[in-house]
């Protein structure tokens, strides 16, 4: 937390400067001071403080006037009055101006403490919020349900930066075993989140349409370098978390693109990974590559083909469409002499679809047998058809009943595929193949039609609709629903109150 202190006693400062280093519960950093309250308005412009401690009585502007005034310049800093005890109505009017709380003089370290915890936990609250609006708008704008140009004008300051980088997860393992790999990395990652919140950025992680999972890192919003740099250390500690499950019989492979000036470049960045990512079969899994690096494998027709056909025997291989990867099976002969001229080529297209099928091969460089033990090996497709077109079916069916429940939480298809037992990507694809539509575009339709009935039904404020089919974001909820309805909430309930008339 970044700590500006206000108080014309040099000492006064000193003596709370020295406490709040002495403090080791909680990461804080003081960032400016000032002996009166003009100077502390000026140095609020450049230092965005997230706490600041301000005297009563200071000269040239006192703390109350410094404050109203401090406000407006830096909306998210939480105000802490400094107070004699014949000042106490002060504070009192203080606290009524929406200041967080206040310290008499002279404050001890226990005093100190027990307000900085909970500024604390106010702190962790708001930067929660801000992270989480900004995860959800990333994550409409790749559900397809926001346009970038309107992510552009959305707050986000001129000068943001933007990282990307998107996880791909190949196994032929059961849907409930990844399942449960994947949630013990899930805990490592929310645990990487929240450290590296910060007033200076924001971090989004969620699935794409597909499955894949994305994280997105965004920095400019007060001290650029500062956020550029937590940015860069939660790339590094992300890369470590989900690699570190990786193993012979699951591979998580990261693909990361490069610094972005705006949100568009972002969008198309992404795109493009997602065009380029079936190199990783034919370059290497269980590792974290840059997006430049696998642009010039594609560029090799031959290193590209044989990536998306390595793509293609895995996909029929999971959906378990047995005359589809049989068929395509027969396609690999055509890159018979490159994957025997190539060593390293052979190594990870075998070790691709061992990973990805589990067909164990360890006959060294044996183009024909090798074949051969994958087209016996798709004959087990045979046996289980039948029971999984049930399966397929019985979880889709409970993805749409969870959604008629639980529309107005805060839901995502990771969450319903936690409680199913199959990993987000599986059930993205399932829940894609059986409706012909998103998990995200048909929550999003069923929240716009409770939306209308009940601005058709009640008089309740459009920020109580909002909140009532699951967003607490307003701007957010009208964006949607004018995007759905071809018109702004308020205006659909005086059409429809006029056509009851």
């Amino acid at each position: 937390m970044r700590v500006f202190i206000a108080d014309d006693e040099s000492l006064v400062r000193l003596s709370l400067r020295s406490m709040l280093e002495e403090l080791d519960s909680f990461p804080v950093r003081i960032v400016e001071e000032a002996a009166n309250g003009e100077e502390m308005i000026e140095r609020l412009k450049e230092c965005q403080p997230d706490i600041a401690f301000v005297d009563v009585r200071m000269p040239k502007c006192n703390g109350l006037e410094a404050i109203k005034t401090g406000k407006t310049i830096s909306p998210r800093t939480q105000w802490v009055i400094l107070t004699g005890f014949s000042e106490f109505s002060y504070a009192q009017e203080a606290i009524r101006l929406g200041a967080a709380n206040y310290l008499l003089k002279p404050a001890s370290p226990e005093e100190l403490e027990k307000v900085l915890h909970d500024l604390y936990l106010s702190y962790q609250d708001q930067l929660k919020r801000q992270n989480k609006a900004f995860a959800n708008e990333m994550m409409a704008l790749f559900h397809g349900l926001s346009a970038v140009e309107e992510i552009n004008g959305d707050g986000l300051p001129s000068n943001s930066r933007f990282l990307g980088a998107v996880f791909y997860v190949d196994s032929h393992l059961p849907e409930k075993t990844i399942a449960e790999r994947l949630r013990k990395s899930a805990f490592e990652i929310q645990r990487i989140i929240t450290k590296f919140l910060s007033p200076d950025s924001r971090i989004a992680l969620f699935p794409l349409p597909n499955g894949e999972w994305m994280t997105i890192g965004c920095w400019g919003f007060t001290n650029g370098s500062e956020g550029k740099k937590r940015i860069n250390l939660y790339f590094d500690e992300i890369k470590a978390g989900f690699t570190r499950f990786s193993a012979e019989d699951l591979s998580i492979t990261m693909i990361h693109g490069k610094e972005c000036h705006s949100i568009d470049s972002l969008y198309r960045q992404a795109s493009l990974i997602q065009e380029h990512s079936p190199c990783r079969t034919v370059v290497g899994m269980n590792r974290c590559w840059r997006f430049e690096d696998l642009q010039i494998h594609h560029k090799d027709s031959m290193m590209r083909g044989l990536s998306e056909l390595l793509i293609s025997i895995s996909k029929f291989y999971k959906e378990k469409r047995y005359l589809e990867f049989m068929k395509t099976l027969t396609k690999l002969e055509k890159y018979r002499y490159p994957l025997n001229d190539d060593e390293k080529l052979w190594d990870h297209a075998q070790k691709f679809l061992k990973v990805s099928t589990g067909c164990e091969w360890t006959g060294g460089k044996d183009f024909n047998t090798w074949l051969n033990k994958l087209q016996a090996h798709g004959e087990n497709l045979l046996t289980h058809n039948q029971k999984d077109e049930n399966r397929q079916h019985d979880a889709v069916d409970q993805v749409i009943a969870f959604i008629d429940q639980h529309y107005m939480n805060d839901i995502g298809i990771g969450q319903i595929a936690e409680t199913l037992g199959v990993t987000p990507n599986y059930l993205s694809t399932l829940f894609r193949k059986k409706t012909g539509t998103t998990f995200m575009k048909y929550l999003t339709r069923i929240r716009m039609l409770k939306a209308k009935e009940l601005l058709t039904k009640s008089d309740i404020q459009v920020q109580q609709v909002a909140e009532q089919v699951g967003y607490y974001s307003v701007r957010h909820f009208t964006k949607l629903f004018t995007e759905f309805a071809g018109c702004y909430p308020s205006e659909y309930r005086k059409q429809q109150k006029h056509i009851a008339k």
